[in-house]
């Protein structure tokens, strides 16, 4: 299973690779059983079978909230994440720790900044966009060239 699935209060993309992550993911949600049956034993019988198997997993991810998954999942080592709305991303504490929303000059309105960093230096925005309109004249009528 590489989705994301409903819980019992969101969303969360769960991203099992390989048959040992499948093994530890099964086993986090107490369904055994889900490994040992030979239509889903192995990655191809997985995905040959996903319209019995994903069935079995949705109604399983329902029971609980997204963090009761999260941290079942997180202790197994199964790569899992919650989905988040525009806010939540925001407010998170890893987008507060990265400086990833940016004050932008002549602007009141915070922008997204590049999800680079150079030196461990995150480049700020030096100044909000041009007006709309703004460079109309100048690229509807460039200069004229001297002779």
């Amino acid at each position: 299973p590489y989705q994301t699935f409903a819980t019992a209060d969101g969303h969360i993309i769960v991203a099992v690779g390989n048959d040992g992550q499948y093994r530890k993911f099964v086993n986090a949600g107490g369904r055994p059983d889900l490994a040992e049956d030979a239509r889903f034993a192995t990655n191809p019988e997985r995905v040959r079978n996903a319209h019995l198997l994903y069935p079995l997993i949705e109604a399983e991810m329902l029971k609980l909230t997204n963090q009761a998954w999260i941290a079942k999942l997180d202790a197994q080592g199964v790569p899992c994440a919650p989905v988040q709305n525009t806010q939540q991303m925001l407010e998170h504490a890893q987008t507060q720790a990265l400086g990833i929303l940016q004050a932008v000059p002549g602007s009141s309105i915070p922008l997204i900044g590049l999800p680079i960093s150079f030196d461990g230096v995150r480049p700020t925005p030096r100044s909000a966009a041009r007006a709309l309109g703004a460079d109309t004249d100048a690229v509807l009528n460039p200069p004229k060239e001297a002779p």
